[in-house]
């Protein structure tokens, strides 16, 4: 019945919400409200924004990136939704418009062979690769359908055949190529009221239970 299941990562795979503030909270850097909201309304273009983000991380060791998002904890049974699609042979992929390298480690973790996110960029340094500031915005947070729209052109997978899940309002969108889109701790009212399945809590096992009746 499926054959393409599409995830969002932050707050649907992993516990945080927003992995841009999450790692200016880490760092120590101060997170521009007036910035955020020029970015989210359409008031700056998104790569603008993104670059000018991302630009206070200038100088940031590759490796404190990398272990800051590893240590991000997965939602429960997320790990075990993954492996139980993936041996029903639904193809799995993140579509994020958080940061593509996050998405490749979680990619590489669960075994998923498509990942899509934002790039950052490094530079070579003395002490390794450094942030340099500059990005590659890959995906806008209204943008997902387009990554979707492409994977199910490039599988030959009919919307119909397509699960998506995800918990924000940037995941509407992707819920809008799918035959059936779960809601997972829904962000707002609106993105439980474009889901199929609504799941209250942060917590995957129960998307489990409801596939499990789709797969028999």
């Amino acid at each position: 019945m499926f054959k393409l299941a599409l995830f969002d990562l932050d707050g649907t795979l992993k516990w945080e919400r927003d992995p841009y503030s999450y790692i200016h909270r880490a760092l120590g850097v101060p997170y521009d409200p007036q910035l955020v909201h020029a970015g989210l309304s359409g008031a700056i273009p998104y790569d603008e924004w993104l670059r000018r983000d991302v630009a206070s991380w200038r100088g940031t060791p590759r490796a404190v990136i990398e272990t800051l998002l590893h240590d991000i904890p997965y939602l429960p049974g997320a790990r075990e939704l993954v492996a139980f699609l993936k041996a029903h042979q639904v193809e799995v992929a993140i579509v994020s418009s958080g940061l593509h390298l996050h998405a490749l480690q979680v990619a590489e973790e669960l075994g998923i062979e498509l990942a899509f996110g934002n790039e950052i960029f490094f530079v070579d340094s003395e002490h390794g690769p450094v942030v340099s500031g500059e990005v590659g915005a890959r995906i806008p947070l209204f943008g997902k359908d387009q990554i979707a729209r492409a994977l199910q052109a490039q599988l030959a997978v009919a919307p119909e055949h397509c699960i998506a899940v995800g918990d924000s309002s940037g995941d509407i969108p992707l819920f809008g190529c799918a035959g059936f889109s779960v809601a997972v701790n829904p962000s707002n009212p609106r993105v439980a009221e474009a889901a199929d399945l609504v799941i209250p809590d942060a917590d995957l096992r129960p998307v489990l239970k409801a596939f499990l009746n789709f797969f028999k």
